[in-house]
């Protein structure tokens, strides 16, 4: 089958972290202990990177080797997302900022799906059973 995740990127684990801090995400601290609680970091994020628009899923398990030193600092950009070509090393700083648009919120929230979406499921695969 085909993968379908067209302007769809990841994020590793302290991408996503250091993303999230510059957001208003994070806890309201700990009165007793004095110390802010654990950040939340969205499980998706709507952004932009320098020319590329789209969606970044975290994937815990996303890593790269830099300079010998594994990280999972990392961004990870599909070229369906990417709208012009650009020079990474010679941009400039601003281009090279993650902008978020929007992120996941914490509560889940209830979901439909669709006629159409639920045709298009079908057509991929997924068992009709599971949408009755």
């Amino acid at each position: 089958g085909e993968v379908l995740s067209d302007g769809c990127g990841r994020l590793g684990l302290e991408a996503a972290e250091r993303i999230a801090r510059c957001l208003d995400t994070e806890r309201n601290p700990d009165s007793t202990a004095g110390v802010v609680a654990a950040i939340f970091i969205p499980a998706v994020l709507q952004g932009r990177l320098g020319p590329c628009k789209g969606l970044w899923i975290v994937d815990a398990e996303l890593k790269r080797f830099v300079g010998g030193v594994e990280t999972s600092d990392v961004i990870e950009i599909r070229s369906s997302s990417r709208k012009w070509d650009v020079d990474w090393k010679g941009c400039s700083r601003h281009d090279r900022t993650f902008e978020v648009k929007a992120w996941a919120e914490r509560a889940p929230q209830e979901a439909r799906l669709n006629q159409q979406l639920i045709a298009c499921l079908e057509a991929r695969g997924g068992p009709a059973r599971a949408f009755l």
